[in-house]
Protein backbone atom coordinates (compact mmCIF):
# COMPACT_ATOMS: atom_id res chain seq x y z
CA UNK A 1 0.00 0.00 0.00
CA UNK A 2 2.70 2.49 1.00
CA UNK A 3 4.82 1.72 -2.07
CA UNK A 4 1.77 2.15 -4.31
CA UNK A 5 0.88 5.45 -2.70
CA UNK A 6 4.44 6.71 -3.05
CA UNK A 7 4.42 5.85 -6.77
CA UNK A 8 1.02 7.49 -7.26
CA UNK A 9 2.03 10.76 -5.63
CA UNK A 10 5.27 11.02 -7.56
CA UNK A 11 3.53 10.36 -10.87
CA UNK A 12 0.42 12.47 -10.39
CA UNK A 13 1.58 15.39 -8.27
CA UNK A 14 4.22 18.08 -8.22
CA UNK A 15 5.67 19.86 -5.26
CA UNK A 16 4.23 23.15 -4.03
CA UNK A 17 6.31 25.34 -1.74
CA UNK A 18 5.71 28.18 0.67
CA UNK A 19 3.29 30.87 -0.31
CA UNK A 20 5.27 33.75 -1.78
CA UNK A 21 8.44 31.69 -2.24
CA UNK A 22 10.29 31.57 -5.55
CA UNK A 23 11.56 28.50 -7.38
CA UNK A 24 15.05 29.14 -6.10
CA UNK A 25 13.82 28.46 -2.57
CA UNK A 26 12.80 24.86 -3.30
CA UNK A 27 14.50 22.37 -1.04
CA UNK A 28 13.00 18.91 -1.63
CA UNK A 29 9.97 16.63 -1.70
CA UNK A 30 7.55 16.13 1.11
CA UNK A 31 6.93 12.72 2.59
CA UNK A 32 4.05 11.23 0.56
CA UNK A 33 3.04 9.08 3.54
CA UNK A 34 1.48 12.19 5.08
CA UNK A 35 -1.51 11.52 2.84
CA UNK A 36 -3.59 8.62 4.21
CA UNK A 37 -6.31 7.13 2.04
CA UNK A 38 -7.42 4.23 -0.12
CA UNK A 39 -7.62 3.26 -3.78
CA UNK A 40 -11.07 2.50 -5.18
CA UNK A 41 -12.33 1.28 -8.53
CA UNK A 42 -14.96 3.57 -10.03
CA UNK A 43 -17.34 0.62 -9.85
CA UNK A 44 -16.96 0.57 -6.03
CA UNK A 45 -18.29 4.11 -5.68
CA UNK A 46 -21.96 4.50 -4.91
CA UNK A 47 -23.29 6.09 -8.10
CA UNK A 48 -26.78 4.59 -7.95
CA UNK A 49 -28.45 8.00 -7.64
CA UNK A 50 -28.40 10.77 -10.22
CA UNK A 51 -27.30 14.35 -9.69
CA UNK A 52 -24.10 15.60 -8.15
CA UNK A 53 -22.32 15.13 -4.80
CA UNK A 54 -19.02 16.76 -5.85
CA UNK A 55 -18.03 20.29 -4.90
CA UNK A 56 -16.03 21.35 -7.95
CA UNK A 57 -17.71 21.53 -11.35
CA UNK A 58 -14.53 20.28 -13.05
CA UNK A 59 -12.04 17.66 -11.88
CA UNK A 60 -9.21 18.99 -14.02
CA UNK A 61 -7.29 22.08 -12.96
CA UNK A 62 -4.63 23.19 -10.53
CA UNK A 63 -5.43 21.94 -7.04
CA UNK A 64 -2.92 22.54 -4.26
CA UNK A 65 -3.15 20.24 -1.25
CA UNK A 66 -1.18 21.48 1.76
CA UNK A 67 -0.09 19.32 4.69
CA UNK A 68 1.24 22.37 6.56
CA UNK A 69 1.02 26.14 6.12
CA UNK A 70 3.87 26.13 3.61
CA UNK A 71 4.20 22.64 2.15
CA UNK A 72 2.04 20.50 -0.09
CA UNK A 73 1.39 19.00 -3.51
CA UNK A 74 -0.21 20.25 -6.72
CA UNK A 75 -2.61 17.81 -8.39
CA UNK A 76 -3.86 17.98 -12.00
CA UNK A 77 -7.27 16.66 -10.96
CA UNK A 78 -9.14 16.62 -7.67
CA UNK A 79 -12.63 16.84 -6.24
CA UNK A 80 -14.38 16.81 -2.89
CA UNK A 81 -17.26 14.42 -2.31
CA UNK A 82 -19.60 16.40 -0.07
CA UNK A 83 -21.64 13.30 0.78
CA UNK A 84 -18.69 11.23 2.05
CA UNK A 85 -16.41 14.11 3.16
CA UNK A 86 -13.56 12.64 1.14
CA UNK A 87 -11.14 14.18 -1.34
CA UNK A 88 -10.75 12.15 -4.50
CA UNK A 89 -8.22 12.21 -7.33
CA UNK A 90 -8.69 10.18 -10.50
CA UNK A 91 -5.76 7.84 -11.11
CA UNK A 92 -7.29 6.55 -14.33
CA UNK A 93 -10.71 6.34 -15.93
CA UNK A 94 -11.30 3.20 -13.86
CA UNK A 95 -10.04 4.17 -10.41
CA UNK A 96 -9.75 6.99 -7.88
CA UNK A 97 -7.66 7.66 -4.78
CA UNK A 98 -9.56 8.88 -1.72
CA UNK A 99 -7.75 11.14 0.76
CA UNK A 100 -8.47 11.45 4.45
CA UNK A 101 -9.46 15.13 4.87
CA UNK A 102 -8.32 15.12 8.51
CA UNK A 103 -4.71 14.56 7.35
CA UNK A 104 -4.78 17.73 5.21
CA UNK A 105 -4.23 21.28 6.40
CA UNK A 106 -5.99 23.11 3.58
CA UNK A 107 -6.64 23.14 -0.17
CA UNK A 108 -6.28 25.95 -2.69
CA UNK A 109 -8.11 26.07 -6.00
CA UNK A 110 -7.44 29.29 -7.85
CA UNK A 111 -7.99 32.15 -5.42
CA UNK A 112 -10.23 30.05 -3.14
CA UNK A 113 -9.04 28.35 0.04
CA UNK A 114 -10.78 25.37 1.63
CA UNK A 115 -10.08 24.05 5.11
CA UNK A 116 -11.46 21.33 7.36
CA UNK A 117 -13.55 22.46 10.35
CA UNK A 118 -15.56 20.47 12.87
CA UNK A 119 -18.71 22.57 13.08
CA UNK A 120 -21.02 19.58 13.11
CA UNK A 121 -20.27 16.03 14.30
CA UNK A 122 -17.40 15.36 11.89
CA UNK A 123 -14.72 17.35 10.07
CA UNK A 124 -15.97 18.82 6.81
CA UNK A 125 -14.44 21.00 4.12
CA UNK A 126 -15.44 24.68 4.18
CA UNK A 127 -14.47 27.58 1.96
CA UNK A 128 -12.83 30.37 3.95
CA UNK A 129 -14.47 33.62 2.83
CA UNK A 130 -12.88 35.80 5.50
CA UNK A 131 -10.66 34.61 8.33
CA UNK A 132 -8.81 36.66 10.92
CA UNK A 133 -7.94 36.39 14.59
CA UNK A 134 -11.44 37.51 15.57
CA UNK A 135 -13.65 36.47 12.64
CA UNK A 136 -14.28 33.23 10.78
CA UNK A 137 -16.72 33.60 7.88
CA UNK A 138 -17.12 30.28 6.07
CA UNK A 139 -19.17 28.71 3.32
CA UNK A 140 -20.28 25.13 3.90
CA UNK A 141 -21.79 22.55 1.60
CA UNK A 142 -24.52 19.98 2.19
CA UNK A 143 -25.90 17.24 -0.01
CA UNK A 144 -29.68 17.19 -0.45
CA UNK A 145 -31.52 14.16 -1.80
CA UNK A 146 -34.65 14.71 -3.86
CA UNK A 147 -36.67 11.53 -3.83
CA UNK A 148 -37.42 9.96 -7.19
CA UNK A 149 -40.80 9.25 -8.76
CA UNK A 150 -42.10 5.67 -9.00
CA UNK A 151 -44.73 4.50 -11.47
CA UNK A 152 -47.51 3.07 -9.24
CA UNK A 153 -48.43 0.45 -11.85
CA UNK A 154 -45.00 -0.93 -12.77
CA UNK A 155 -43.28 0.07 -9.47
CA UNK A 156 -40.32 1.20 -11.58
CA UNK A 157 -38.60 4.55 -11.28
CA UNK A 158 -39.81 7.20 -13.70
CA UNK A 159 -37.11 9.42 -12.24
CA UNK A 160 -34.32 8.26 -9.94
CA UNK A 161 -33.42 9.85 -6.62
CA UNK A 162 -31.28 12.90 -7.35
CA UNK A 163 -28.56 14.60 -5.33
CA UNK A 164 -27.83 18.32 -5.32
CA UNK A 165 -25.54 20.54 -3.24
CA UNK A 166 -26.80 23.37 -1.05
CA UNK A 167 -24.59 26.15 0.30
CA UNK A 168 -24.74 27.30 3.90
CA UNK A 169 -22.83 30.09 5.64
CA UNK A 170 -21.28 30.10 9.11
CA UNK A 171 -19.88 32.86 11.28
CA UNK A 172 -17.71 32.81 14.38
CA UNK A 173 -16.90 36.06 16.20
CA UNK A 174 -14.05 36.04 18.70
CA UNK A 175 -14.42 32.98 20.97
CA UNK A 176 -18.10 32.35 20.33
CA UNK A 177 -19.11 29.08 18.65
CA UNK A 178 -19.93 28.92 14.96
CA UNK A 179 -23.52 29.75 14.06
CA UNK A 180 -25.31 29.33 10.75
CA UNK A 181 -25.73 32.73 9.13
CA UNK A 182 -28.47 33.97 6.83
CA UNK A 183 -27.09 36.45 4.32
CA UNK A 184 -29.27 39.44 5.04
CA UNK A 185 -28.80 42.77 6.77
CA UNK A 186 -30.87 42.01 9.88
CA UNK A 187 -29.15 38.68 10.64
CA UNK A 188 -25.64 40.06 10.26
CA UNK A 189 -26.10 43.32 12.19
CA UNK A 190 -27.78 41.50 15.08
CA UNK A 191 -24.48 39.70 15.74
CA UNK A 192 -22.25 42.78 15.68
CA UNK A 193 -23.30 44.30 18.99
CA UNK A 194 -22.40 47.93 19.62
CA UNK A 195 -20.50 48.09 16.32
CA UNK A 196 -23.60 47.39 14.24
CA UNK A 197 -24.40 51.09 13.61
CA UNK A 198 -20.91 51.83 12.30
CA UNK A 199 -20.97 48.74 10.10
CA UNK A 200 -24.41 49.61 8.74
CA UNK A 201 -23.26 53.13 7.88
CA UNK A 202 -20.10 51.81 6.19
CA UNK A 203 -22.12 49.38 4.08
CA UNK A 204 -24.54 52.15 3.12
CA UNK A 205 -21.78 54.64 2.26
CA UNK A 206 -20.05 52.15 -0.04
CA UNK A 207 -23.26 50.56 -1.36
CA UNK A 208 -22.40 47.10 -0.06
CA UNK A 209 -24.96 44.31 0.05
CA UNK A 210 -25.34 41.97 3.03
CA UNK A 211 -26.49 39.29 0.58
CA UNK A 212 -23.21 39.26 -1.33
CA UNK A 213 -20.24 37.08 -0.29
CA UNK A 214 -17.83 39.59 -1.82
CA UNK A 215 -19.41 42.55 -0.08
CA UNK A 216 -19.57 40.69 3.24
CA UNK A 217 -15.82 40.11 2.95
CA UNK A 218 -15.40 43.90 2.83
CA UNK A 219 -17.90 44.42 5.63
CA UNK A 220 -16.20 41.96 7.99
CA UNK A 221 -12.79 43.35 7.09
CA UNK A 222 -14.03 46.79 8.13
CA UNK A 223 -15.59 45.36 11.32
CA UNK A 224 -12.17 43.93 12.15
CA UNK A 225 -10.71 47.45 12.26
CA UNK A 226 -13.20 48.80 14.81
Amino acid sequence: MKNSLFYFLLCYSTIVFGQGMHDSNRTGFLNPMQFDGIYLAISDLNLSNEGNTYLFSKWEGKYEVYVSEKEGYSFPNLNYNVKTNLLESKISKDSVYQFDVEKINFIKHGSKKYKSYKIHKTNELFQELYVSENIFFLKGFAVVLKKGVINPLTLEYIQKDQYSINEKFYLKLKNVNFIELSLNKKSVLKLLGDKAFQVEKYASDFKLSFKSEIDLFKIFRYYDTL
